[in-house]
């Protein structure tokens, strides 16, 4: 991939089968922004990740703004995360494009190759939503999985996570090299160890080098701005800042709890769904291996109790009996005014991906074969807390990080289409594992708006 640019390029091909299969998402984008709903007040920021820096990026309010992601999971470029990053490109362009002239020609096409060999720009700016409150190998994929446990970091949450005591595991590389990693991902991860202390940084460090040698080979920039959250967020915020108001306000009594329990589709029962996740004095952070629950005395929060136990997390798709594992042992409780009025210095914690996906700047968010590679009830929270947020019918004292009272839409990559190892069957090797990309570029994109019916809607 560290060669000159390819004489026979794949993009525009590419760009002409996008505008055919995947129509429907980009009208749906477009009759958004020409409708007016998209507007934001004020400017949005976001960072490029470096090895040593972070460079804060700013757009205007007014674009609109297109989520898709990346994991932390592991620190290969997985072919899925490609696929999602070319087609938020993808909508990028075309949409752009017909905003401009509703039948695009082969001039056109010229054109949005062009914008896609530069960084974004436009009124449609994608950007990578990247989740540092999961486990360091939640997927069973990375190849420093026995360091990571042995180190006592497997139920740590990545934010967290250092890169001090981390190696690679033989044992992982002789069993899954070729499948989920590459011997130049090897190296370039063994490389990449000791240039940053934070785990994080190290991650995107390899995924971004990645990203280069594509943008170098073929023209394609995928270097996209990017925005950490929750933790991310919450280290750096004080007392009140947006996102310590969200926890506080969602801990305020007991209706306002029950209020999102049935948005998120759970029972208030026995209360044991938290709505975040208190960290361990070990510093555990596992949502999976968190066992917790809510007491009350009358109408509010009176103490939270707390217990982490070993649990295995999830498996890779190579071998689905080879879970990975978030070691812990700890119990402890806390004082139910700690989250009230919230602290993320005095009690640090992860809010729940359906509530802090509320303070991202998203107007449309990709999501990857929902009902058969996730879930289908965290995208129905998800629809349901965001649809009642903007309709102010839950947490009214909350500023929304968006003028528009319309929920982002939603779209699929849909599962059959999704690009897979041709040998393996896979989503989540490594792109290293490909033995050229340009084959891949050369299968069509189908990312397709969906709907999902919200919980029951609260009246106010």
């Amino acid at each position: 991939m560290g060669e000159a640019l390819m004489t026979n390029n794949p993009i525009p091909d590419m760009i002409e089968e996008f505008l055919i299969s995947s129509k429907d998402s980009i009208e749906a984008i477009s009759k958004v922004i020409t409708s007016g709903d998209a507007s934001h007040g004020g400017r949005v920021f976001f960072h490029s990740y470096g090895s040593s820096d972070k460079k804060e990026i700013s757009f205007d309010g007014s674009c609109f703004f297109l989520r898709t992601s990346v994991e932390y999971s592991s620190p290969q470029l997985t072919l899925e995360e490609l696929e999602g990053l070319i087609t938020a490109r993808l909508l990028e362009v075309c949409v752009n494009k017909l905003i401009e002239t509703n039948t695009p020609d082969t001039k056109d096409i010229e054109e949005m190759t062009e914008a896609l060999s530069r960084p974004p720009s436009g009124r449609v700016i994608p950007f990578i939503f990247e989740t540092d409150d999961v486990e360091p190998d939640r997927y069973s994929n990375n190849p420093l999985r026995s360091s990571i446990v042995e180190s006592g970091q497997s139920a740590f949450p990545v934010a967290t996570t250092t890169t001090d005591a981390l190696k690679l595991d033989s044992l992982f590389l002789d069993k899954y090299e070729g499948s989920l990693v590459s011997k130049d991902e090897v190296e370039l991860v063994k490389n990449s160890l000791g240039i940053t202390h934070r785990y994080v940084d190290f991650v995107d460090h390899v995924k971004l080098e990645e990203l280069s040698r594509i943008s170098e080979r073929y023209g394609l920039e995928l270097r996209l701005p990017q925005l950490r959250m929750p933790l991310e967020v919450l280290i750096g915020e004080v007392h009140q800042d947006p996102l310590h108001k969200l926890i506080s306000s969602c801990h305020s009594n007991y209706e306002t709890v029950e209020s999102l329990y049935t948005l998120m589709g759970r029972s208030t029962k026995k209360k044991t769904s938290l709505l975040t996740i208190p960290h361990s004095p070990k510093g555990y952070g596992s949502k999976r291996a968190a066992r917790g629950r809510l007491y009350f005395s009358d109408d509010h929060l009176e103490k939270i109790s707390m217990h982490y136990v070993t649990t295995q997390l999830y498996p890779n798709m190579i071998d689905y009996k080879d879970l990975s594992v978030a070691k812990c042992d700890d119990s402890f409780e806390l004082d139910g005014n700690r989250f009230s009025d919230y602290s993320f210095k005095d009690t640090p914690s992860s809010p729940q991906f359906a509530l802090y996906a509320l303070l991202s700047p998203e107007n449309a968010s990709i999501w990857h074969g929902v009902g058969e590679y996730s879930g289908n009830e965290i995208l129905r929270s998800y629809v349901s807390l965001q649809t009642s947020f903007l309709n102010q019918t839950i947490l009214q004292g909350l500023e929304r990080p968006r003028a528009t009272r319309q929920s982002p839409v939603v779209l699929n990559l849909e599962p059959g289409k999704m690009w897979k190892h041709s040998t393996y069957g896979n989503i989540d090797g490594g792109i290293g594992c490909i033995t050229d990309l340009s084959l891949f570029f050369e299968k069509e994109i189908k990312v397709s708006p969906i709907s999902v019916k919200p919980r029951g809607q609260l009246q106010t």
